[in-house]
């Protein structure tokens, strides 16, 4: 059964489709052409995202296609890496537990008050967004602390480095989270897209 709001997103996909097209094309490296067509990042892109469309309620097509265009960017990187690096899938199902929650949540509910399930359904979607529109080296950190629990040493060797650097990247990727988080709880899609789209240079980790 069609819900008014599944209407409603509809007509915005179909407003930004071929301009989705468009940027997918340009994402797409030569090599990468290849094994993947436009029509599939775009299509892999928007079924990645369609479990938050509903808590976001996006109203204007220029919100969604801010979103979907730094969404679409990020997987179009994650796929070039696979297959020239064979570098760790970051676009596989990202499971946001309760301590990030709390660690993001400036005191929103928390698994502690049952009684607001669905706000904490919706943070929980709210996070996984802002972290899919993270840059590379914050998804990576905060995917793997959230695989490897609070557990520094061991994120550190997923990603090739000692624990106290992994305990300050996570720091500073839970910050971007944290300011991407806030700017989508207030429907400010194009700023969320906007602080992901920052320059994401890291100082050197310390070893």
């Amino acid at each position: 059964m069609t819900t008014s709001g599944d209407s409603h997103l509809n007509e915005l996909l179909r407003q930004i489709w071929e301009r989705l097209h468009r940027w997918a094309k340009l994402e797409l490296s030569k090599h990468l052409r290849r094994k993947m067509t436009s029509e599939d990042l775009v299509q892999d892109t928007i079924l990645s995202f369609l479990p938050t469309l509903r808590v976001l309620r996006v109203k204007a097509a220029e919100d969604l296609e801010a979103i979907l265009h730094r969404i679409l960017r990020n997987r179009a990187r994650d796929a070039s890496d696979r297959f020239i690096a064979q570098k760790r899938r970051l676009d596989r199902e990202i499971h946001v537990t309760t301590s990030t929650m709390n660690a993001v949540g400036d005191g929103h509910p928390s698994r502690a008050n049952p009684e607001k399930a669905a706000m904490v359904e919706e943070e929980r979607e709210l996070l996984r967004l802002a972290i899919m529109m993270c840059s590379e080296s914050h998804r990576e950190v905060m995917i793997a602390f959230l695989e490897e629990g609070n557990a520094f040493v061991k994120v550190g060797h997923r990603l090739g480095i000692v624990a106290d650097a992994a305990r300050k990247r996570h720091a500073r990727a839970l910050l971007k989270v944290r300011n991407i988080t806030l700017r989508l709880r207030r429907r400010d899609f194009r700023g969320a897209s906007a602080i992901a789209d920052e320059d994401d240079r890291e100082p050197p980790d310390e070893e």
